[in-house]
């Protein structure tokens, strides 16, 4: 029981990184390229505006993060019987 609890979680932890390289990939990075433009006016200093929309886009996951991190830190429990400090 142990074993098949373990590889269904390890699996869903899988699929959230897959759907995150998807969602980057497939929908992300064109929306950015395309706000940024299609013209490429790139010389060798400056980034082209695909590097810019892929650079843009990788720091979509981390503030998402960031954002659920303190969604649960803020609205969680501490443990299964409640919050530590209202614990007796």
């Amino acid at each position: 029981v142990a074993g098949t609890a373990n590889a269904l979680v390890a699996g869903w932890g899988n699929l959230g990184g897959g759907v995150t390289q998807v969602i980057m990939g497939s929908v992300l990075f064109p929306l950015f390229k395309w706000m940024y433009g299609e013209v490429d006016n790139s010389n060798d200093i400056d980034m082209s505006h695909k590097d810019r929309a892929w650079r843009t886009v990788c720091i979509v996951p981390g503030i998402v993060s960031i954002i659920m991190a303190y969604a649960i830190i803020k609205h969680s429990d501490d443990s299964p019987k409640g919050n530590y400090r209202h614990r007796k």
